[in-house]
């Protein structure tokens, strides 16, 4: 999806929470005393995790716990899981994806001349590293890459709002610079990245740094051509540096405006599948990147690339009930909790009812369902916590839709924990800004409370 449909930008940092493609927040850490120190790998080997089925039973995931732990969980949940509910697939929409993209990545006259090398080694090397190879899954392949420093100064501001009047000025002066030859003539498989440096600011039905940290979208030219571009503004998150949030942003949007290069016109990965939509309205999208940006551990800092960046959604690695975000984090085991969602309800999507696995329960009601725990490998106990949509995205008890408890909040691979759900209020867009008669909720795993703790999200919904 566009940018002016709020799916396939990169930013918004509200509260302690990272939404809407935000590359922000930091990347799991290990302290070196650098610039980077918050991006840098937190594992010394590039052991990967030990293998294991999707199998409650499987001797690998005994707990790092007295089994006393265990059977005092048993008592009060429903026991193992047999099968894990089925995960979300990002669906490919019939549209073509950029297997050789050529992707010219444009930097201005008036950029930091001392950061402007960095800049360009990123875009140079990236394409070579392990986090690109992991988009061949989904049919990307190499890049080839234009740097090019114009001669002209990036304006003061500039807009990329849409709207009924035509072409954006953004959108204006890039056809321009193509059509006069000051960037590289188009070709199916060009990708133009418009990196502005700081003393540019540019908006698009909303603020850089603020609404987004940047974005790809496409444009029609005169010929009917399909020219895709992406937006990176010069950010800063909180709990980042200028470098991070460059490398998380242009890492996000180069992988999706590759495998989903023209979102309007012939969308490719674009969406979540029917079932799982709602994460499209918990990440605020769910493009390849967006269905990762949420979790904590989104960015990374690989071994074999010197610089951050924003894991992907890998179909391959939610199946085998590996960590679905990719490339896999060296020698880590990954964790999770997934709610049953024993019902289908009708979910409103961008102005079309869609039938979603949700927990139906009318308003005032309450129903108590299961969470099932798994992990991909011997970890120890870890903690659950579920929190109301809003309040997980405010802050804001106040704000709270649903009311959602659980007895016992720790647990290990197999089992299977009560969650209780009473709905107060009902999803409103116009007031609370959910999908109309739908309330979503999240489930936290995470080991210490710690800022580096081993955290990770899963999303459901609830349907009236």
């Amino acid at each position: 999806m566009t940018w002016q449909q709020a799916t396939s930008a990169t930013a918004v940092l509200l509260g302690s929470l990272v939404l809407g493609g935000c590359s922000g927040g930091g990347a799991a850490v290990a302290p070196k005393g650098d610039a980077e120190a918050d991006h840098v790998a937190a594992a010394t080997t590039d052991a990967a995790p030990t293998d294991a089925k999707r199998d409650a039973s499987n001797p690998s995931h005994d707990a790092g716990t007295a089994d006393a732990g265990h059977e005092a969980a048993v008592s009060l949940d429903g026991g193992t899981w047999d099968a894990l509910p089925a995960f979300p697939q990002v669906l490919n929409g019939d549209g073509g994806v950029l297997a050789a993209a050529t992707v010219v990545a444009v930097f201005f006259s008036n950029d930091d001349a001392t950061l402007l090398p960095k800049l360009e080694q990123y875009y140079s090397d990236l394409g070579a590293s392990q986090y690109w190879k992991a988009a061949a899954e989904y049919g990307v392949g190499p890049t080839t890459v234009n740097l090019q420093v114009l001669a002209q100064a990036a304006p003061a501001t500039i807009d990329d709002s849409f709207g009924s009047s035509g072409n954006s000025a953004l959108q204006t002066w890039l056809l321009g610079a193509i059509t006069a030859g000051t960037l590289p003539a188009w070709t199916a498989s060009t990708v133009y990245m418009l990196n502005y440096p700081s003393a540019t600011t540019v908006t698009s039905n909303g603020n850089q740094c603020d609404t987004f940290d940047g974005y790809h979208t496409d444009v029609q030219d005169a010929a009917g051509h399909l020219v895709v571009y992406g937006v990176i503004p010069r950010c800063t998150d909180v709990g980042s540096t200028v470098l991070g949030t460059f490398g998380g942003t242009v890492s996000h949007e180069l992988i999706e405006a590759t495998s989903d290069p023209s979102p309007d016109y012939s969308p490719a990965w674009a969406q979540a599948d029917d079932a799982h939509l709602f994460w499209d309205e918990a990440n605020q999208g769910s493009e390849l990147a967006d269905m990762c940006e949420n979790d904590p551990e989104a960015e990374y800092q690989f071994s074999d690339f010197p610089f951050v960046v924003q894991r992907f959604w890998s179909n391959d690695a939610a199946l085998a009930g590996h960590d679905p975000c990719v490339p896999e984090i060296p020698g880590v085991v990954f964790f999770n909790a997934v709610p049953e969602l024993p019902d289908h309800g009708p979910f409103d999507y961008n102005g079309s009812t869609v039938d979603v696995a949700s927990v139906h329960i009318p308003v005032g009601g309450t129903r108590t369902v299961f969470v099932d725990l798994y992990s991909d490998g011997k970890v120890a106990d870890w903690d659950i916590t579920a929190t109301d949509y809003q309040v997980f995205y405010t802050g804001d008890s106040s704000q709270a839709l649903l009311d959602v408890t659980m007895p016992r909040t720790t647990g290990n691979h197999g089992m299977r924990l009560p969650l209780t759900i009473t709905v107060k209020s009902a999803g409103d867009p116009n007031t609370n800004g959910q999908s109309t008669s739908s309330e979503l909720f999240v489930i936290t795993s995470s080991q210490g409370t710690s800022a580096t703790a081993p955290t990770h999200y899963w999303y459901g919904v609830v349907t009236n």
